[in-house]
C-alpha cells in the first residue's frame, strides 16, 4: 500500500481509514496491564507509524482521541479507542476495539483523487488487497506476514541501508513523526481536547 502511495498511484491521498477489532484480554493479569492507554501507546503506534508513512511529508495539524473501557471488560486499561487526525487537505482516523471476543478483522480503506486501496482480513493479516483506479481493479499477490516478515523487512531496510551508504527508510528521525502523533493521542484522550503533533513531548504511565 505504501508503495503503491509513493508510486502515485492513487494521487494525492485525502484519506487513511483504520478499524480493527479483535481479543486483547490475554494481558489481564501480565504487565501489560500496567500500561493505562495500553491500545493507543503500546498497540496503536504500528497504525500512528503506517499513517505517517503513507501521508510522507505532509505534516499532521491536529490530533484528537478518545479512549474507554468496553461493557463487561474486566482488565485494567480502556480498551476501545478512536482517533482522527487532520493534515491539510485530508484525514485519517483509527478506531480500535480490543475487546471482540469473536471475528476478529482488520480493515484499511486509503483513498486519493486518481485511486483507491481497500484491504480487509484478520487481525493483523490484512490480506486481501484491491486497487481501484481509472484502469479498472488489481488485486496483488501478496506474500509474507506480520510475524516474522514485519520484522525481517525492517531490519533488511536498516541493513541494506548501511550498505548503501543512505539513511533508512525506517530512520529514527522518521519515527519521531510517529511518536508525535501518539503521544498527541494520549493527551487528547486524557483532557477530551484536541492536541498539535510536536506539542507533546512526554507521556504519561
Amino acid at each position: 500500500m505504501r508503495r503503491a502511495i509513493q508510486a502515485g498511484l492513487v494521487g494525492e491521498l485525502q484519506t487513511v481509514d483504520v478499524r480493527i477489532n479483535w481479543d486483547h484480554t490475554w494481558t489481564k493479569g501480565t504487565a501489560f496491564e500496567k500500561v493505562h492507554h495500553l491500545v493507543l501507546y503500546d498497540f496503536a503506534i504500528h497504525w500512528f507509524d503506517i499513517v505517517t508513512c503513507f501521508f510522507g511529508a505532509r505534516q499532521a495539524t491536529r490530533v484528537w482521541a478518545s479512549a474507554v473501557k468496553a461493557m463487561g471488560q474486566t482488565v485494567m486499561p480502556p480498551f476501545l479507542a478512536h482517533v482522527a487526525i487532520e493534515y491539510p487537505h485530508g484525514l485519517a482516523t483509527l478506531s480500535f476495539n480490543a475487546h471482540s471476543k469473536f471475528g476478529g478483522n482488520e480493515s484499511i480503506s486509503v483513498i486519493g483523487t486518481a485511486g483507491t486501496i481497500q484491504c480487509d482480513g484478520p487481525g493483523c493479516r490484512c490480506e486481501d488487497l484491491k486497487l481501484f483506479t481509472a484502469k479498472g481493479t488489481a488485486s496483488p499477490a501478496l506474500k509474507g506476514s506480520w510475524f516474522p516478515d514485519g520484522f525481517v523487512g525492517s531490519m533488511g531496510e536498516l541493513l541494506c541501508a548501511i550498505e548503501e551508504k543512505r539513511a533508512p527508510e525506517n530512520s529514527a528521525r522518521n519515527n519521531l513523526k510517529s511518536l508525535e502523533l501518539c503521544f498527541a493521542a494520549l493527551d487528547s484522550a486524557d483532557s477530551a481536547e484536541s492536541r498539535i503533533p510536536g506539542k507533546v513531548r512526554s507521556v504519561k504511565h
